[in-house]
């Protein structure tokens, strides 16, 4: 049997204005709010509408045959409550319509985990209310594109009820989906993939290939991103899922439901031993700007080469931004901290990784004029 679970993945984040020194004085936000109204208000309409409405179609032909799980980032839930609610409007039917499990994920960055556990956790805790509160939901299924090892995720996780953990590009590639242990409790792990999911003949070969071990019961979660969607999708998708619903041997589940019908007995799992791959986010004192040593962090400065693989740049700006965090969280600046976590999506640190100095240096004054204002302003109440 091939279980199939379609993931949409739908993230935005937001602009920062090009920044000098000379546009701080004067400054009252380093984002560029015209720039992130258009782009929203673009993908609404040209993207997330047609698919929406699409997915929105099949379920109501298919009902309950017709099932997916659903990641909208922080980022994104936040920009649209700001400047389009047709589009959160949009989700909120898609959600309803009993056809979509809403999965969560650290609100901004996965990268926190590396300098400031307290934030990463904050960040997942801000994300599993924000879909509570937007679509009265209690997420099960937590979503890991990131630099921690599954099991120190697993880990992290262990107070709430998790069902399942989706994980992206991990470090051991010898790991399938399936049921695990750890520590004393057990998690169900499935692996997305990078595959072309609207294929039923490749999906059905690629899968077999790569879990030749049990063709008895196999799943498989393609990923698919919303922002990327055009006539092709539409058009196989709708293939997929008719061949699916209507023929033997494959289903569309939720996530969640891979505890309830995964057989077999449990498989032990231990977190990996530090890989010649990883590098040391710690730097020692003097050598860039803002360099310290990192802050809790939960897997103690490692990170998977296959996951986030920092860059001079990247690492001086994301040890700077977790620095500032942490001291905004202590003085208890909750109006710089806000600023900060919005700062911090991951999508700025890829930027980055090309060595583009612009958008470094324009996310260094950003980070000094959150610095400007949390040692200088009385009244915050205007960031």
């Amino acid at each position: 049997m091939l279980n199939i679970v379609p993931l949409f993945l739908a993230h935005q984040h937001e602009r920062l204005l090009q920044l000098t020194l000379f546009d701080l004085e004067n400054l009252s936000s380093p984002f560029d709010d015209k720039l992130n109204r258009s782009l929203i208000e673009k993908m609404v309409a040209e993207y997330y509408i047609p698919a929406g409405e699409l997915l929105l179609k099949l379920a109501g032909r298919y009902g309950q045959a017709f099932k997916f799980a659903l990641m909208l980032s922080g980022s994104l839930l936040e920009l649209l409550k700001r400047y389009n609610t047709q589009g959160m409007d949009l989700f909120r039917r898609i959600v309803e319509s009993g056809c979509a499990e809403l999965v969560f994920a650290p609100c901004y960055s996965a990268l926190s985990a590396l300098y400031d556990q307290e934030e990463y956790l904050s960040q997942i805790e801000r994300h599993h209310a924000l879909l509570e509160e937007e679509f009265g939901v209690d997420p099960v299924v937590f979503y890991h594109d990131g630099p921690l090892d599954v099991g120190e995720v697993a880990e992290v996780l262990a107070s709430r009820e998790l069902r399942v953990l989706l994980i992206r590009k991990p470090a051991n590639m010898n790991l399938i989906s399936g049921a695990y242990h750890i520590s004393d409790g057990q998690f169900n792990l499935l692996m997305c993939c990078d595959i072309d999911p609207y294929s039923q003949k490749g999906l059905n070969a690629t899968v077999l290939e790569s879990n030749s071990g049990d063709k008895e019961n196999v799943w498989v979660c393609p990923v698919a991103h919303l922002e990327k969607t055009d006539r092709r999708f539409f058009s196989t998708f709708r293939g997929l899922v008719h061949r699916t619903t209507r023929g033997k041997g494959t289903r569309l589940f939720f996530p969640s439901e891979i505890a309830s019908v995964q057989s077999g007995d449990f498989k032990e799992y231990s977190p990996l031993e530090v890989e010649s791959g990883r590098h040391i986010v710690k730097q020692e004192q003097g050598t860039s700007p803002g360099a310290i040593s990192s802050p809790g962090a939960i897997c103690e400065g490692k990170h998977s080469s296959r996951g986030m693989d920092l860059g001079e740049l990247e690492r001086n700006a994301a040890t700077v931004l977790f620095s500032l965090t942490g001291e905004a969280r202590r003085k208890g600046d909750t109006a710089v901290l806000e600023e900060l976590r919005r700062l911090s999506v991951d999508d700025h640190f890829y930027e980055m990784r090309a060595e583009n100095e612009n958008v470094y240096l324009t996310f260094l004054w950003a980070l000094t004029y959150f610095e400007i204002a949390m040692t200088t302003r009385k009244d915050r109440s205007d960031l």
